[in-house]
């Protein structure tokens, strides 16, 4: 991630599209790329294992390719499987902000 301004647009697309509760978007608030990626690869983690509904749902606000989704899904190793879904996410938050 570029500058300072382009994470926190991601970041605010992120807190629209995955409907993050306040608390949530807290752990987002930082000035870091991979803090930010840390952060929301924790948050999918949470959603993964507890809300799986909210996620997909939000997947298909954001509007991720369902094959890329699936792929990331079916990864032989499941701790990598938020990791790729984050990385999903803000591929996705970039590329409608070119827009």
């Amino acid at each position: 991630m570029n500058s300072v301004e382009n994470l926190e647009q991601v970041r605010t697309l992120v807190v629209k599209d995955l409907t993050l509760s306040d608390e949530e978007a807290e752990g987002l608030m930082i000035a870091d790329g991979s803090k930010l990626f840390h952060n929301l690869k924790l948050i999918i983690k949470y959603l993964f294992d507890h809300d799986f509904n909210r996620l997909i749902n939000a997947c298909y606000r954001l509007d991720v390719s369902q094959d890329h989704f699936q792929k990331a899904l079916n990864s032989p190793n499941p701790d990598e499987v938020p990791e790729a879904i984050a990385q999903l996410v803000i591929d996705r938050e970039q590329e409608k902000i070119k827009w």
